[in-house]
């Protein structure tokens, strides 16, 4: 995994930082990510987002390892599209369907999976019983 200085990181979207930690944490080697409200640079999207570079042979194992994390840790489920649909009437990087992609490029032999409309928010905030 490429090493990284997360408090060193001053351009990381605030929404996002705790996020990138625990998925670092366990092991993912998150490459581009932003919380899809603050927008520090023009590739940043309207929605939370976080890439990660994987070799190619565990990208499959990889991306159900990251749904369980996700799924167990917020109690969220994850959809597979082309892209989050919003909700229309959300402010910027809210409410967003939590999705997780896995693509591999065959000129430079990596893997990538890219999580979307999951951020601090999401894997931090209190969970409530309803039973």
């Amino acid at each position: 995994m490429t090493e990284y200085d997360i408090e060193a990181d001053d351009m990381m979207n605030p929404g996002i930082k705790e996020t990138v930690r625990l998925l670092r944490e366990r092991g993912f080697d998150t490459v581009d990510s932003g919380d899809g409200a603050t927008h520090h640079c023009e590739c940043d999207i309207p929605v939370p987002y976080v890439h990660m570079k994987v070799s190619p042979d565990e990208m499959r194992a990889e991306a159900d390892r990251l749904k369980d994390i996700v799924e167990a840790r917020a109690g969220l489920t994850i959809w597979s599209r082309e892209l989050p649909d919003p909700d229309p009437d959300a402010e910027p990087g809210e409410t967003y369907t939590p999705s997780i992609q896995a693509s591999y490029s065959p000129l430079d032999g990596v893997g990538v999976i890219s999580m979307f409309g999951v951020a601090d928010a999401d894997l931090f905030a209190p969970r409530v019983d309803l039973n």
